[in-house]
């Protein structure tokens, strides 16, 4: 598969959103919106399923993004800042004159007891390349 940005028609689609863009008729994402919109009216006077055909150009176009060079698809080190989230529970006996009372009471007093930990999840926070 070759990336179009190599092709003679990337530069033919460029230069023709550029004569339009310097007639000022339009600007880029203009030019790019009528050009979409001609190639709607071509699918549909040619019986072209347009929706289907933009489909495959998608997956090719994220082909084409995932190709890399020899060097990019080197191994590298990163550092990889995790989260875990641990689900335990223990259960707090408050004296409160009612359950939002009580409610705010355990919340406040949480932190002061131990916990049987049943479950936890896992979450990257960030990825730094070292």
């Amino acid at each position: 598969m070759t990336k179009i940005s190599n092709s003679s028609s990337l530069k033919e689609l460029s230069d023709l959103i550029q004569v339009a863009v310097e007639k000022g008729e339009t600007d880029t994402s203009g030019a790019v919106r009528d050009v979409i919109t001609d190639l709607l009216h071509f699918c549909e006077q040619n019986d072209i399923d347009f929706s289907d055909r933009l489909s495959n150009a998608t997956t090719v176009f994220e082909e084409e993004q995932s190709l890399e060079s020899e060097e990019e698809q080197k191994d590298r080190k990163y550092h990889v800042q995790m989260v875990r989230i641990g689900y335990g529970f223990h259960t707090i006996e408050v004296v409160a004159k009612n359950p939002n009372e009580a409610r705010l009471k355990a919340l406040d007093d949480a932190g002061n007891h131990s916990y049987n930990e049943k479950d936890a999840n896992y979450e990257v926070e960030d990825i730094e390349e070292v």
